[in-house]
């Protein structure tokens, strides 16, 4: 293959390319590389490895899930009703990625687990903030009902750990969780 030059950004650009068009599972040096018309080594002179390649299209795929446009169309009174507004996005837009990730991470070796795992973390501790303002911003909450032992912090934890498995299921919604948090907080 002839040699190229081409820049981190185009090799990101292609990578993302074949992650919405035929799966995270295909982000594969070697695909990357045969889009780009470029030897796998001018992919790997960008990338140190596939792991971090696949990191860099992933933050961007949750990037667009929480762009500003869409959490800006999220309702802003009712903490239920915007975690099931959310979770529909999340579920819409997510659809097979949860599934491909936890079988992609599966094929990395131990440091690029390690990675992926702190970048998951980041991007799950964003999501945890919005479910915070969202939570914080509902004024209808009984503010009673948090205690020592069943707290703002717990009630997160559970939300998001919910939401986080229903998305892997693949779950369209999450409204049993919401009724419970109705029953529960107002």
């Amino acid at each position: 293959m002839k040699t190229t030059k081409i820049t981190k950004e185009q090799i990101f650009q292609a990578a993302s390319k074949i992650a919405n068009e035929q799966g995270l599972k295909q982000v594969t040096v070697r695909n990357v590389a045969a889009a780009c018309h470029v030897s796998i080594g001018s992919v790997y002179n960008n990338y140190e490895t596939k792991g971090e390649l696949v990191f860099d299209v992933a933050k961007d795929y949750w990037r667009s899930v929480f762009d500003a446009a869409v959490l800006d169309s999220l309702p802003k009174d009712d903490f239920c009703d915007f975690c099931g507004a959310l979770y529909e996005i999340l579920a819409q837009k997510l659809s097979g990625f949860m599934r491909e990730w936890v079988s992609v991470m599966s094929t990395f070796s131990d440091e690029d687990k390690s990675v992926g795992r702190a970048k998951e973390a980041e991007i799950f501790s964003g999501f945890k903030n919005l479910l915070q303002t969202a939570l914080d911003n509902d004024k209808k909450i009984n503010p009673d009902v948090w205690e020592n032992d069943f707290s703002k912090e717990e009630m997160l934890n559970f939300i998001f750990t919910n939401m986080l498995n229903s998305l892997r299921q693949g779950a369209k919604n999450c409204d049993f969780l919401i009724r419970v948090l109705r029953k529960a907080i107002y």
